[in-house]
């Protein structure tokens, strides 16, 4: 599959297109999507913390692609922040170091 991407400034090419994860909150079904987003030649997946599947996707993806011969840094999560924990001071503390641990 050719991945339609956009250039960044620092010159890293994103994908345009990526996989949306909202209600997909069961190990199995977040396993196969997400094996079939990667066969499909998709390099990114959205999440939230309101989805409650943060740590499910960090999981599968750490399992999925070394056997897509993939490693982390070949692939995008983005994910979004709950609103209770919006605002600078919040976002700072909460965003660098919460989700990243249940997406890494």
């Amino acid at each position: 599959m050719n991945v339609v991407s956009v250039s960044l400034g620092n010159g890293v090419d994103l994908p345009v297109v990526g996989l949306g994860t909202y209600k997909l909150r069961q190990d199995e079904t977040v396993r196969a999507c997400v094996s079939t987003a990667l066969e499909c030649g998709y390099r990114m997946f959205d999440t939230a913390s309101v989805y409650r599947n943060e740590s499910i996707l960090g999981t599968v993806l750490k399992d999925l692609l070394p056997k897509f011969g993939l490693e982390r840094n070949d692939i995008f999560i983005t994910t979004k922040l709950d609103p209770k924990d919006h605002g600078y001071e919040k976002c700072s503390k909460v965003g660098n170091v919460y989700h990243c641990r249940r997406l890494n």
